[in-house]
């Protein structure tokens, strides 16, 4: 779930690009939200590897 969270808001950070900045000012906010998404990414991954670690483990 957090995961999923840290997604969406990495979205809307990455949507902040449209706001009118000069050109560092839209890279800073790419690159932020990459950042996040990233993270977002890495937490959704390993949430489910440990369930099908868990699932291997019962069996």
């Amino acid at each position: 779930m957090l995961g999923k969270l840290i997604l969406i808001f990495g979205v809307l950070v990455t949507a902040m690009v449209l706001i009118p900045n000069p050109f560092w000012g839209r890279m800073a906010f790419l690159f932020c939200g990459g950042v996040v998404l990233t993270v977002g990414t890495l937490l959704l991954k390993s949430a489910k590897e440990t369930k099908v670690l868990n699932l291997q483990t019962q069996s």
